[in-house]
């Protein structure tokens, strides 16, 4: 029964059902987002790249790859989310 609606839901509202069924990945990559423009703390984000950058360039090797997971992570998780739903 709650399957029913929730399909009629998403036939008239597509975008509301896919933000609903991905809302927790949205709200943490919203949160990091948020972290790496300074809009959260001031001048993280600017510490953190010239630390990286010019204290310890080898870190880089490291985060490209990490992040890289760390995206491909959210699309899975959003993916698989949706096809249970």
């Amino acid at each position: 029964m709650f399957s029913d609606s929730l399909n009629q839901i998403a036939e008239r509202h597509p975008l509301w059902t896919l933000a609903l069924v991905l809302r927790v990945p949205l709200i943490v990559v919203t949160g990091y987002a948020l972290m790496v423009s300074d809009w959260l703390v001031e001048d993280v984000a600017f510490e953190a790249v010239r630390y990286v950058a010019l204290d310890k360039p080898y870190q880089l090797y490291l985060i490209a790859p990490l992040l890289l997971l760390a995206g491909l992570a959210v699309r899975f998780c959003g993916e698989t989310m949706i096809d249970l739903v």
